[in-house]
């Protein structure tokens, strides 16, 4: 039952509840999203055993997700830490050279990424070591970069029985940082 409030001359005469006051008011709903970037790689640990042909040894393809809500985009890194070694030396019995294939797959959001398919690769006979690989966003968004790691099996024309048992390995870094 809603009131029927009357005024009289000096008088305020209300009948029911009592609903004077303000006619109208409002609130404000109030979000924060926190900035979030990060890259993530599928597992820790990618291991396959070499098949004993004399052929490059090609491990399953990697999906690595990055993710960046922020503005102003953010920049991404994959670095090939180095060949591939069994960590007795650095004699070329040794180790192998590591060659990456990074191929962008999927994106979501406004964002645009740099960066084309593009391989990286260690060159032990020519002492590169190390290479690097990196796509930049200028928006908020997603991606999804697959690598494709492979062991090259001959290192200055030797292939197979040129190089020492063992359990050969390399490391593959990703880092993302927020563009200024």
């Amino acid at each position: 039952m809603r009131s029927i409030c009357r005024s009289f001359p000096f008088f305020l005469f209300c009948v029911g509840q009592v609903v004077c006051g303000q006619d109208q008011d409002s609130q404000t709903f109030v979000i924060t999203v926190p900035s979030e970037i990060s890259i993530q790689a599928p597992v820790p640990n990618v291991s396959i055993v070499h098949s004993g042909a004399d052929v490059n040894q090609s491990f399953p393809p990697q999906q690595w997700l990055v993710l960046g809500n922020v503005a102003s985009g953010v920049t991404v890194t994959f670095t090939l830490e180095g060949p591939f070694v069994t960590g007795l030396g650095d004699a070329d019995h040794l180790r192998r050279d590591a060659a990456l294939t990074i191929r962008p797959t999927t994106t979501s959001g406004p964002a645009s990424w740099t960066g084309a398919v593009s391989t990286i690769s260690t060159d032990i006979a020519n002492g590169k070591t190390l290479d690097t690989w990196q796509t930049i966003s200028d928006n908020v968004g997603t991606a999804t970069f697959e690598l494709d790691m492979t062991f090259l099996n001959s290192l200055a024309g030797e292939g197979s029985g040129t190089f020492a048992a063992g359990v050969y390995q390399t490391t593959v870094t990703g880092e993302i940082t927020e563009n200024p």
